[in-house]
């Protein structure tokens, strides 16, 4: 049985359709310590098109992948444009986005993505910098060029159909109505899952969530309640747009683009649940040409992450982040307060990930990373944290109630303790913060 929420938890003008160039201001490209490309913005036709047309019907009980997809596929074949998601609750499976496609949510549209496991085949890709296979996201494009998801709406991934739950993260009142609801506990009676699949396929991750020794299809389908999905994935897209929406409650990181050019995200919300495993809100990977503005993140887990692989996998990709401007955001109640092994760092409001024993082996660090007027608040790591980054920029970001002086267990690296900005293996970082409601310079020389 499949347990879908926690049991505490309760047509535009032809103006609107283009998206051009000049939508964002280039001063943000002045007196950056390092030269950037600007980040090139989509361009759709006025063409547009309504889901309904296809048979959709928004009472949060019609099934409509078929007529969203259908939609999407209809606008990429005529050239480009819009595809509209009034206002209702849309109940849908994956949604896969198409070339010269603008997916647009009016307002009071929630697009509600479905708990039937089986909705989401499980395909080949990448997660935690791994090779791997997961569930197909909800949300996914791949080899696409000039796409965006746009508007009002929100996009909620039904994420607490999906995760685990570990005790400690919730109230004894909580932790027992959950148990009461179904699913399974291990052998500790600590952490709850979902069904006997999910808690089977933990049991067969030894390297964070990859499962080892599932090798046929049916040893991964006896394991898809496990495979959980980002609820966004783009890979290897060009000209991306995400503006105006709002994505929550995901099933395990809320939105990873990963070897992308040119990728922008303006004025989003993004939030999971405290209690979220794994429920990081953006995962920026690979990518190169990057704006992240405006926006606010809320995540159970890291709040924005910046990724190039990990150990082999990420060697021969071979793609670091680089030219990335993370500006004027709020990020807040993140839950990553520790480094999980001591060759690895994942930690931050905002932060780099590259494990430091493949840096040391083949420098691939995170290059011209420019973080500018965000406020953090309310984490238990580190404010801002970097590993493995050069030629970079942090300032005028400002920086309250995180981990000052906190330990890290297990390190082998040296790691006393975190500061609410922590830089490691990193270089050419300059600028000015306000911490606690006191200046926090930053000069580290090459």
């Amino acid at each position: 049985m499949v347990v879908c929420c926690l049991p505490f938890v309760s047509g535009c003008k032809q103006s609107e359709c283009a998206i051009s160039e000049n939508a964002i201001d280039d001063t943000i490209y002045q007196n950056l310590p390092f030269e950037m490309p600007k980040v090139q913005q989509p361009v759709f036709p006025a063409y547009e098109v309504n889901i309904s047309k296809f048979g959709a019907k928004g009472d949060g009980m019609t099934l409509n992948t078929k007529a969203i997809n259908d939609a999407i596929k209809e606008v990429n074949q005529r050239g480009g444009g819009k595809v509209i998601i009034p206002e209702g609750t849309w109940l849908t499976g994956p949604i896969e986005l198409l070339s010269n496609v603008n997916l647009y949510t009016e307002r009071n549209a929630l697009i509600l993505f479905t708990g039937d496991f089986e909705a989401y085949p499980i395909i080949p890709t990448s997660f935690e910098g791994l090779e791997t296979r997961r569930c197909q996201s909800p949300i996914s494009a791949r080899n696409a060029e000039n796409i965006a998801i746009t508007g009002y709406g929100i996009f909620d991934g039904n994420g607490d159909c999906w995760r685990p739950v570990k005790k400690e993260k919730l109230t004894a009142s909580q932790w027992n109505k959950l148990v009461k609801s179904g699913g399974v506990l291990d052998e500790s009676g600590r952490i709850w899952y979902p069904s006997e699949g999910s808690i089977k396929g933990a049991m067969a991750c030894k390297n964070f969530n990859v499962p080892e020794g599932i090798n046929t299809d049916e040893e991964w389908n006896s394991i898809r309640d496990w495979l959980r999905p980002v609820l966004l994935s783009f890979i290897k897209c060009k000209k991306v747009l995400l503006e105006g929406v709002t994505f929550k409650n995901s099933p395990s990181w809320c939105l990873h683009p990963l070897s992308c050019e040119d990728i922008t995200i303006n004025n989003i919300s993004v939030s999971n649940p405290w209690y979220s495993q794994n429920g990081d809100a953006l995962d920026l990977e690979s990518c190169n040409r990057a704006l992240i503005q405006n926006s606010s993140f809320d995540a159970g887990d890291d709040g924005i992450c910046i990724k190039s692989g990990k150990d082999e996998d990420g060697r021969r990709r071979g793609e670091p982040c680089q030219n990335v401007i993370i500006r004027n955001n709020v990020i807040r109640n993140v839950g990553k307060a520790s480094i999980p092994r001591a060759d690895s760092y994942v930690c931050g409001a905002i932060c780099s990930f590259v494990h430091l024993k493949e840096y040391r082996k083949i420098p691939r660090g995170h290059a011209r990373l420019s973080i500018l007027n965000n406020r953090i608040s309310d984490s238990p790591g580190a404010g801002i944290a970097l590993c493995a980054a050069r030629d970079s920029v942090i300032s005028g970001n400002i920086i309250e109630n995180t981990a000052y002086g906190a330990t890290v267990p297990g390190s082998r690296f040296g790691f006393r303790g975190l500061k609410p900005i922590w830089l490691i293996e990193s270089e050419g970082i300059t600028g000015k913060n306000i911490v606690d409601g006191k200046e926090w310079n930053i000069e580290v020389r090459k």
